[in-house]
């Protein structure tokens, strides 16, 4: 019996990357229930299956590349975004799709509904960032994008939520379920884990108790970083190490941190396993800036999912509303600091850093939220289930 044939139409694509991209990954690269073929404007896809790309045009992309890309894309967001790229349908008839899988983001998205809709199929589509994360526009443009933003929810046969903060934000919808990010499927795989310590986050003798952060370091992450790592610099007893991509910190200041061995770039999944076997806690950001406020309540950082495999205890740092403290409290998994000033950070860190106990109670939790929360296959199953829904007529 053949698969369902799934195009997914989209700027975030499966990839063993990181945030959206690793998502996706695993709910279609790791698994094989559904035929999957990509079309995206964007250069990379690692995945062997059916591959199309598209492009704006290119005086577009030409004018982007000119110190009046951001009114360019404005003019992406607001007007390109309404109208159809040709290349989009040459795809779907090569592929012959049933239906249309987009994460909702940028012109992409509003094109891949109205795919759906010459072509007759469902269209299914994934909210994991609110409209104008990332958009690189003028801030009278974010209304209008929001507006956008919540059609294109309506408008979908199946809607995807990240969080709940997601589908609160979004409101009601005829066939909307919230889908978790979902944690490595891999868990437990004796090549890749290390059984968990006797004491979770214990430090070697007379060593350093090491946090350790791997995700996103663009718009405020990497802004908070920073702080934590100045806070830091004085302290023998506490260290942070971080992973990831997309600071805007100047050339000097990433040489001092390569240097104390505090910033070690951007590293796939798979080669972090060994860090993250290493780390004494986890540390996750979450934005305070006002800008960030409805981004922060309605995301979910996969980056947290990650965390939990390694039963290790976990420290957020983030506003009370951000879906990471709240789902965090539910199940008292982690220390969370919900004040902006780092010097209650830096207070955190070295309580988690002398109380085993803490330490122990958090890991206990966290490991109960994993498997009643975030388990993979469940997790898999509330995006498959309204998939096949869907696809039978139902």
């Amino acid at each position: 019996m053949s698969k369902p044939r799934i195009l997914i139409v989209s700027w975030t694509i499966p990839e063993n990357s990181m945030g959206g991209a690793l998502l996706l990954h695993r709910h279609f690269a790791l698994r094989d229930d559904f035929e999957i073929g990509i079309v995206t404007p964007n250069p990379a896809s690692t995945m062997p299956v059916f591959h199309r790309s598209v492009h704006e045009p290119r005086w577009l992309s030409r004018l982007k590349r000119t110190r009046l890309v951001k009114w360019f894309n404005d003019y992406t967001n607001l007007v390109y975004a309404r109208g159809f790229n040709s290349s989009l349908l040459e795809a779907a008839e090569e592929f012959r799709p049933d239906i249309i899988f987009n994460v909702a983001e940028t012109w992409v998205s509003f094109q891949a509904l109205k795919l759906a809709r010459k072509l007759k199929i469902p269209f299914a589509c994934y909210f994991m960032d609110w409209a104008h994360y990332a958009a690189h526009c003028h801030e009278w443009t974010v209304p209008f994008m929001d507006r956008m933003y919540r059609r294109l929810y309506r408008e979908a046969d199946v809607a995807f939520c990240i969080s709940d903060g997601m589908l609160e934000e979004l409101g009601p919808h005829h066939n909307a379920h919230v889908v978790y990010p979902t944690p490595s499927i891999e868990r437990g795989v004796g090549s890749a884990m290390q059984s968990a310590p006797t004491e979770s986050g214990k430090q070697s003798e007379g060593g350093a108790f090491e946090f350790l952060f791997a995700g996103n370091l663009a718009h405020w992450y990497g802004k908070q970083v920073a702080q934590v790592l100045d806070l830091l610099e004085p302290e023998n007893q506490i260290k942070l190490k971080v992973f990831g991509s997309f600071h805007d910190w100047p050339e000097d200041y990433v040489k001092k941190q390569i240097a104390r061995g505090a910033y070690l770039g951007f590293k796939p999944y798979e080669e972090l396993i060994p860090e993250f076997n290493k780390a004494n806690a986890f540390f996750l950001p979450m934005g305070f800036d006002r800008s960030a406020e409805l981004i922060e309540r309605t995301s979910f950082k996969t980056k947290m999912l990650d965390y939990l495999a390694f039963q290790k205890p976990i420290l957020i740092w983030g506003p009370e509303y951000c879906t990471a403290v709240r789902v965090a409290r539910s199940y008292d998994s982690a220390l969370c600091v919900t004040d902006p000033n780092p010097v209650f950070l830096l207070d955190a860190m070295k309580r988690m850093a002398s109380e085993p106990l803490l330490r122990m109670k958090h890991v206990e939790n966290a490991e109960k939220m994993r498997i009643h929360a975030f388990n993979s296959d469940k997790v898999y199953q509330s995006m498959k289930l309204p998939l096949d829904q869907i696809l039978s007529g139902k």
